[in-house]
């Protein structure tokens, strides 16, 4: 006859490999360890979810900047002859303009929100990856046990990735949206009223695009690709540090 045994060791004043309780205890282990894996992935993907779908907006955007329909066809539309064409252009311009500060206030409340979030999450990936690759690749362990710390380093390192793209791939689109601007036909609105109003607003778009709307550790560093590339090489520095303490115990 088989051993019982439970998802997690647990140490009760009861006949745990007995039943009742065997399958109480094996159900409620179930249900709260599928509760708990729920909850911990599911900030992570809401987190990553808005990330990519402000970068998005922010590539909707630039889009929508580079191609006004007042000014798509530029060779066959003579602009200097319809009066109303640079005030079409304005109020297009215009509407990109509020549309590019939604998604900047959005971006600071990601911030605000997910800001300390950022931060543990930074701290918890960089031990994580240095334990985890000291125990799969130092310590003696089964196979199957050896089997399940690598798979579990490599969601790890995966989850980080995923983590730092997201926030680095709405950074850089964010920053995109001055080169959109930069490259719009905007030169083939006559200079009047509205054309100069378009050059104007235009130029502070471009100024604050240069500003990338990044997501902080609690504003200790902004979150990208490169943060990804620091926690591994620091994991990586914790790990060897471990292994010379280990030699040199065993030494």
């Amino acid at each position: 006859m088989s051993e019982r045994v439970l998802i997690f060791n647990m140490h009760l004043d009861l006949p745990l490999s007995i039943s009742p309780y065997y399958e109480i205890m094996y159900l409620t282990q179930a249900l709260s360890l599928y509760q708990v894996g729920v909850c911990y992935l599911c900030i992570d993907d809401i987190f990553c979810i808005m990330c990519l779908h402000v970068a998005s907006q922010f590539r909707i955007l630039q889009y929508r900047i580079v191609n006004v329909p007042s000014l798509k066809d530029k060779d066959k539309l003579d602009l200097d002859a319809n009066e109303d064409a640079s005030k079409k252009c304005y109020a297009i311009f215009k509407n990109c303009i509020q549309q590019h500060q939604t998604l900047i206030e959005f971006s600071t409340t990601l911030e605000e929100i997910f800001t300390i979030i950022v931060l543990g999450q930074v701290l918890t990936f960089s031990i994580l990856i240095c334990f985890v690759g000291y125990q799969t690749l130092l310590v003696e362990l089964t196979l199957s046990w050896r089997i399940s710390l690598v798979c579990f380093l490599t969601t790890n390192i995966w989850q980080l990735w995923i983590f730092t793209y997201s926030c680095d791939f709405m950074a850089q689109e964010s920053m995109n949206i001055a080169n959109a601007a930069y490259t719009a036909p905007w030169i083939y609105l006559p200079m009047d009223r509205f054309g100069k109003m378009i050059r104007k607003d235009l130029q502070l778009v471009i100024m604050r695009s240069r500003r990338a709307c990044y997501l902080t550790a609690c504003g200790f560093f902004p979150i990208s690709l490169e943060t990804f590339t620091k926690i591994m090489s620091s994991a990586m520095s914790y790990f060897t540090i471990l292994k010379q303490r280990t030699m040199d115990t065993a030494g």
